[in-house]
Parts: C-alpha cells; structure tokens; sequence
C-alpha cells in the first residue's frame, strides 16, 4: 500500500500538468467551501459581480457561472436564515458555519 502511495505521488509530482489538474480541482472546490463562511451581504456582492461580468456572455463558462450563481443564491438563502436565527437567539456569532461545499 505504501509502494503504491509513493509510486503515485512521484508519477503525479514529476508531472506538471497532473500538479496543474490537482491545484485547478483544489482551487475550484476551495471557491466553494469559502463562500460558505461569508455573510449574506458579501455573498450578494459577489452574486450581482458575476452577473454583471456574464450578463452578455454564451457558451459553457456563462453555463458553468450561472450554475455557481445558483449555487450562490442557495447560499445567500441559508445565511440569511442563520442569520435570522442568530438574531432571534440573541447569540451573537462572526463566522457562519454553514457547509454547503463538500
């Protein structure tokens, strides 16, 4: 099993564009996980950049933006909600842990 990890590891380290892969897949689920401890005016913010910069734009990227913009709304949703809650509870609480990323 270990032979296996470092032959692995060596075959994907002397490769820049496997590097390349990995640090565009980390990047990409990364955008994820860090939208999700924003607060819903930031998360707005970011929403209303994304459709002005592809309100004229086709083809795949505006495709693949108009699915993170979805992704985003749902989001802004739930932070609104925690935020809700936490105003209800009266507890005050700066990072919203909410998990939407996986």
């Amino acid at each position: 099993m270990v032979e296996n990890i470092r032959l692995y590891a060596s075959i994907t380290l002397s490769n820049p564009d496997l590097r390349k892969l990995g640090a565009a897949y980390e990047r990409l689920f990364g955008a994820l996980r860090l939208v999700d401890d924003l607060p819903a005016p930031l998360l707005e913010a970011l929403d209303e950049a994304i459709a002005n910069e592809f309100k004229d734009r086709r083809g795949p990227l505006a495709e693949f933006m108009k699915g993170y913009r979805a992704y985003l709304r749902d989001t802004i949703a739930e932070a609104k909600n925690y935020d809700r809650k936490v105003r209800s509870d009266g507890v005050a609480v700066t990072t919203p842990k909410r998990g939407n990323a996986k």
